[in-house]
């Protein structure tokens, strides 16, 4: 919504379905070569990512992000740049007929559902926990259920949890937060293996930004090979674009090579919100474009529910369709 109210140009990119896919060159020219910011909506992270590798559209994100396009979303389009995501994805109504499931299951059937952890493009080395300061349909508490998930999870990396109207922000090798309402914030959460309490400490908006490798044990950026790990979580038909990892490889760029082969971080832009209202909000909406170093960029919307929902969409990129 915002970014239609900047009167940005905007198009959308629809992987939801197999009739809607576009083939691999006019995705790659929408994402790589032509948008200034890449806009992911909220919805079922875990459809989306799977959509995402089986059309390589995973792989185009990559290169997009290590091009220095800017990357944004609230919500499940928050978390997918991270190594892994605190979801709802298996909430029986974030689904696209979900005013039908709805009409079918009692309201103990409605409950009756874990967050679940799962994996993300690799490109922020860190698990996100959207919405950290809610509580989900199964009366669980985003914050508490996280920590759970890091003690009993085998890596070591920290979760990033990210208030509803708050952002983390990061350019380069440094990270910031930026409050829509001046209070919500980020949050570093650690786990101690050894005696099975975590710690947790809030990022102050508005500070100078900080070395990222200061909040999280920087390792070197995951390709689309990082999401092999989501086969664990479903059954799926989807016919994954094994063969599009080497042609992307052989097509990447110099620069992306050369990061590969330092184990350097890529010039990365990323704007990670707690939910996509948050883009509402004057403070994260203008840090959007303030990243894209553009008065009115370029925006491809990608949506991430089960099908391309036109009410996300509004919302998403009214701002930036009516910017003047």
């Amino acid at each position: 919504k915002a970014f239609r109210e900047l009167e940005c140009e905007i198009e959308r990119l629809d992987v939801s379905e197999p009739d809607t896919v576009p083939s691999m060159d006019d995705m790659r020219h929408l994402v790589v070569d032509w948008a200034d910011v890449l806009l992911c909506s909220g919805g079922n992270t875990l459809h989306a990512l799977l959509r995402w590798k089986e059309t390589g559209l995973d792989l185009l994100l990559k290169e997009a992000a290590e091009n220095g396009k800017v990357l944004c979303g609230g919500s499940a389009g928050a978390g997918c740049w991270f190594n892994s995501i605190h979801s709802d994805s298996l909430r029986p109504d974030n689904v696209k007929n979900a005013e039908c499931v709805k009409n079918e299951l009692d309201d103990d059937d409605l409950m009756n559902w874990d967050f679940v952890k799962i994996s993300g493009l690799g490109i922020i080395p860190a698990m996100c926990v959207p919405h950290f300061e809610t509580t989900g349909t199964n009366e669980v508490a985003r914050s508490e259920h996280a920590e759970q998930v890091l003690i009993e999870s085998e890596d070591n990396i920290p979760a990033i949890g990210i208030d509803e109207d708050a952002a983390l922000v990061i350019e380069g090798n440094k990270a910031s937060v930026v409050s829509g309402d001046g209070e919500a914030t980020c949050h570093i959460v650690v786990a101690d293996k050894k005696t099975g309490e975590t710690s947790h400490a809030p990022l102050v908006p508005q500070e100078e930004p900080v070395p990222l490798e200061e909040l999280v044990d920087l390792t070197k950026p995951a390709t689309a090979e990082h999401l092999e790990a989501l086969d664990e979580h479903v059954e799926t038909d989807f016919a994954i674009a094994d063969n599009l990892l080497e042609c992307t490889a052989e097509d990447a760029p110099a620069s992306e090579k050369n990061n590969s082969n330092q184990g350097g971080v890529p010039d990365i832009k990323i704007l990670a919100a707690g939910r996509m209202k948050a883009f509402q909000m004057p403070a994260v909406f203008e840090k959007v474009i303030e990243l894209s170093c553009k008065e009115q960029p370029r925006i491809v919307y990608i949506g991430t529910a089960s099908f391309d929902r036109t009410d996300k969409y509004n919302l998403c990129t009214k701002a930036f369709r009516e910017l003047e």
